[in-house]
């Protein structure tokens, strides 16, 4: 599934801007990292050890890369639109 997505979005990826495509991979490659990576460390970890404070470093660990990783891909977005319009407004109503 993955594959295809990305095979699909590849030419878009390719258009976008040096820094835009950089930001984007570094913060996928983060997010992948804290996801699948320290999650394969903690889970051997936690299945010779159990639970103790080095499987709770790994956990912290893991979503401190998952949360770096979507803060890192926002920022991303929002340097994008900045720079492809030159200004960015929010607009926030009572309802």
């Amino acid at each position: 599934m993955l594959a295809t997505l990305g095979f699909v979005y590849f030419r878009f990826w390719l258009k976008l801007p040096k820094k835009t495509r950089v930001l984007f991979l570094t913060s996928a490659v983060v997010y992948t990292l804290g996801a699948v990576g320290m999650e394969m460390f903690g889970g051997y970890h936690y299945s010779q050890n159990g639970f103790d404070f080095t499987y709770h470093m790994f956990a912290l660990v893991e979503e401190t890369l998952e949360m770096l990783g979507v803060t890192l891909f926002i920022y991303t977005l929002l340097d994008y639109f900045t720079s492809a319009t030159n200004k960015l407004n929010f607009k926030l109503k009572n309802s």
